[in-house]
Formats: structure tokens, sequence, C-alpha cells
């Protein structure tokens, strides 16, 4: 059996860090990741969520932030739980593995920031 993925994107966030207890630490975050085809003329992207832990917590503590482009390989994981409700849930997130570094997004001095904008992540 084989659960492997691959994914290049955008963080459309900081990753949120925490301590877990004195040997566990935890980074999750959030890529956008386009498709490869536009809907109606837009495009179409994916967010997908990822946790590291522990050595691969403190990198990406250390170099990556928000707007970074990036590749995660990880592995699909889907935590089943019953919520407050007693509903059925699934939790679908990767669980990194590694982590390669693309280009940095090179700032348009024509266009304002808007944090909140993600699409000019992907020019």
């Amino acid at each position: 059996m084989l659960n492997r993925v691959i994914l290049m994107g955008r963080l459309t966030n900081n990753p949120e860090i925490k301590i877990i207890n004195e040997e566990n630490l935890k980074a999750s975050f959030v890529i956008a990741v386009p498709r490869n085809y536009k809907n109606n003329g837009e495009k179409e992207v994916d967010f997908i969520k990822i946790i590291a832990w522990n050595r691969n917590a403190k990198f990406v503590e250390q170099y990556i932030s928000k707007g970074k482009a990036i590749i995660v390989e990880g592995e699909i994981h889907i935590d089943k739980y019953e919520d407050k409700d007693g509903k059925k849930t699934n939790h679908h997130y990767v669980l990194a593995s590694q982590f390669y570094f693309c280009e940095n997004k090179k700032p348009n001095s024509d266009e304002k920031e808007d944090d909140d904008d993600i699409s000019s992540l992907f020019d």
C-alpha cells in the first residue's frame, strides 16, 4: 500500500505553533494549491491543511511564513470523531515529512498588499 502526496502551494497565513509538552512541538498551517484548470474563467484553488511535528515543526517555525511558496511531501491522514452533538465528522490533513523551498513571491510595487486577498499568491 502507498499513501504519499506531494503538493506545491503558498501559505495562506503564518503557521500556528503549539508546544504540546516538553518533547512535542506541533505546527499547523494551510497552503493554497491552484488546480490546473479554470471554472468559468476563474482559477480553482484547494486549501489544504498541513501538520508537522517536532523536528519538522521547528523547521516550519524558523523558515516558513505567510505567502511563501513551498513544496510539502507527506501522507494524507483522516481523523474520524464525533462532535459535541454526536455528529460523525472527518478531519483531513497532510502529515508533512519533508519541505522544499520554492521561489519567493516577488512584490509588485504597482499593487497594494491585501492580507485577505489570496488571488495574488499565484502571480
